[in-house]
């Protein structure tokens, strides 16, 4: 976080609520975040992955909870790509933190076992395929395609990739060629609380 920041951030969680929740953010933490980082938070008798959307110069709450961590070394997103996904959600009338945590690689959409006191995070998307080029010159259609989705987005795992209609095939041809580049997720540091991985699954929310 750069000098003169707010300690409080604005997180956009995937509730179905339409606002955004405030947090404090730990002297260890401040230095790490921006917007865009993804953190790990309390949230009412649980906890939750959330995204920084902003910084609050105060605020009015007499009760605020703290950031617990910050799993990345950098931002899920960066500001312009966060607004992009503000006018979405006014668009689809649709809450910015469900909005924004399904814009997010599935690998990184981690929930919290509470009765076993676990962070849980969806098994084998751990690495998110990133593009490092724009040429698109001598590729073919469906590679120039991959190639578009990828810049579109930012980034995905093998898993939205197929979901997207594209072969593993394709992705490899593009990775040959060092158009993209596979980076693996962090985990936080070991502590109290462990990590495991569960096969993913679908979560509907009530409106």
């Amino acid at each position: 976080m750069k000098e003169g920041k707010s300690p409080f951030v604005e997180v956009a969680l995937p509730v179905s609520q339409f606002m955004t929740f405030t947090y404090y953010l730990p002297e260890h933490l401040q230095e790490k975040a921006s917007v865009g980082s993804r953190v790990l938070v309390p949230f009412r008798h649980t906890k939750m992955t959330g995204v920084v959307v902003s910084f609050s110069a105060d605020t009015d709450l007499k009760s605020v909870k703290a950031v617990e961590e910050l799993p990345d070394s950098e931002p899920v997103f960066d500001e312009t790509y966060i607004k992009i996904m503000e006018k979405l959600s006014h668009y689809y009338i649709t809450p910015l933190g469900i909005t924004v945590h399904y814009a997010m690689p599935e690998g990184l959409r981690w929930k919290y076992d509470r009765k076993r006191g676990i962070w849980i995070k969806p098994a084998g998307d751990d690495t998110v395929y990133l593009p490092v080029s724009s040429q698109t010159s001598g590729l073919s259609p469906k590679a120039k395609q991959l190639l578009e989705f990828l810049m579109e987005k930012g980034g995905a795992t093998k898993s939205q990739i197929k979901e997207w209609g594209f072969s593993l095939n394709t992705l490899y041809s593009l990775i040959k060629k060092g158009l993209v580049v596979g980076k693996k997720v962090e985990l936080p540091p070991a502590g109290k609380e462990g990590f495991t991985a569960l096969p993913p699954e679908k979560t509907t929310f009530e409106r």
